[in-house]
């Protein structure tokens, strides 16, 4: 099982990639997105996903994505793997991000423009607006 952590990254990205796991799901050898519906359905509930995330990333191996959810991470990485560059600060920068309005997963979105803010997956609610 994933710590908490991991959970809330996976679940980022089922929040912001829902359409595209659900259709490779469904043009798969399961021919149903079901268990993402029965996953987003118990993240509404608050219920703990950690299980359900964790078996939705292995069926997705399971059925050829080599990568599972991380296959569909818009931010390229399997997570911080402790490589930086010298005399390059890690900090965050002082301008707006949108994070998940229920701090329930990692997700967050940098403003592009004029580009509508993304909705949360789970609540429907737009991301929350912090600066950072």
């Amino acid at each position: 099982m994933a710590d908490t952590q991991e959970t809330a990254r996976r679940l980022a990205i089922v929040c912001a990639r829902e359409q595209e796991i659900g259709g490779r799901l469904r043009a798969g050898p399961l021919g149903s997105d079901d268990l993402l519906r029965e996953l987003i359905q118990a993240a509404r509930a608050g219920e703990d996903v950690a299980d359900r995330v964790d078996t939705l990333h292995s069926v997705l191996e399971a059925i050829g994505v080599v990568r599972g959810l991380y296959a569909f991470d818009e931010h390229g990485s399997a997570g911080d793997r402790g490589v930086h560059a010298v005399g390059v600060d890690r900090g965050l920068p002082a301008e707006p991000v949108h994070l998940c309005p229920n701090a329930r997963c990692a997700r967050f979105w940098w403003p592009q423009g004029p580009a509508p803010v993304p909705r949360c997956t789970v609540s429907g609610d737009a991301l929350r607006r912090e600066r950072r």
